[in-house]
C-alpha cells in the first residue's frame, strides 16, 4: 500500500533524514548523498521549526574524512537543502588508552578525541554551531509569503484611512514581520507628537 512520505514526515515534531560524507567508493554523486529536501519541505508545510539530519554518514574507506574538503562542503550543501540541526554520525567513546586514532565504529565519520585533527577542530565545530543557530532563526519562504500577504492586505486597508507618510512607515514595519500591537502603539505615539 503506498504511503504519503511528506504527510508521514509532517506527523513528526522534527522531520529528519540523512546526508553522507563524500566517498570515492560508495554513494558517488550528490543525488546519492543528500536526502534533506523532503524533510525540509515537510517541516515548512506543517509548520515545524527544526529539520534534522544524521550527518557525515559513511562506510569507508576508513579515515578518509577531512574538515576542509569533505565535511564542511557536505554540511554546507545539506544546509542549503534545509538542514538546521545536525545529528552527528557517530561520536565514539574511545579512551586515551586506545591510542591514536582511537577505536571506531565501522560506519560514520570517525570522530573521537583521539583522531589526529581533534586539537584543530574547535573552529569547525564553532562554525557548525553558528550555522545551525542562524538557520534555526529563519522562516521558510512559505511562512514569509503568507506573512507578507497578510501585512500587505492589512496595510492596504489602513492606507485608505491614514496619511500617506504613515502608510509607507507601516508597510516597512509590517514587512519586517514586527508585532501589529507594537506598530499601533508606535503610530499612536507618533500621532500624539505630530
Amino acid at each position: 500500500m503506498p504511503i504519503d512520505a511528506q504527510q508521514c514526515l509532517g506527523f513528526n515534531d522534527a522531520p529528519m533524514s540523512e546526508f553522507w560524507a563524500w566517498s570515492w567508493r560508495h554513494r558517488v554523486g550528490d543525488a546519492n548523498r543528500f536526502f534533506v529536501k523532503q524533510p525540509a519541505s515537510a517541516a515548512h508545510s506543517y509548520g515545524r521549526k527544526l529539520v534534522l539530519a544524521e550527518g557525515f554518514t559513511t562506510i569507508g574507506p576508513h579515515w578518509q574524512e577531512t574538515l576542509w574538503d569533505n565535511l564542511k562542503p557536505a554540511f554546507d550543501h545539506a544546509g542549503t537543502e534545509g538542514l538546521n540541526l545536525l545529528v552527528w554520525h557517530a561520536f565514539v567513546c574511545s579512551p586515551a588508552s586506545e591510542g591514536i586514532p582511537g577505536q571506531q565504529y565501522f560506519a560514520g565519520t570517525h570522530l573521537n578525541p583521539n583522531v589526529t585533527w581533534w586539537e584543530k577542530s574547535e573552529p569547525f565545530f564553532s562554525y557548525l554551531n553558528r550555522c545551525q543557530f542562524l538557520l534555526q532563526q529563519g522562516l521558510s519562504w512559505r511562512t514569509r509569503l503568507i506573512t507578507t500577504a497578510i501585512t500587505c492586505r492589512t496595510s492596504h486597508s489602513i492606507a485608505a484611512r491614514t496619511r500617506p507618510a504613515r502608510t509607507r512607515l507601516r508597510l516597512r514595519r509590517g514587512d519586517r514581520g514586527s508585532d501589529p500591537d507594537t506598530d499601533e502603539r508606535e503610530d499612536a505615539a507618533g500621532a500624539a507628537t505630530a
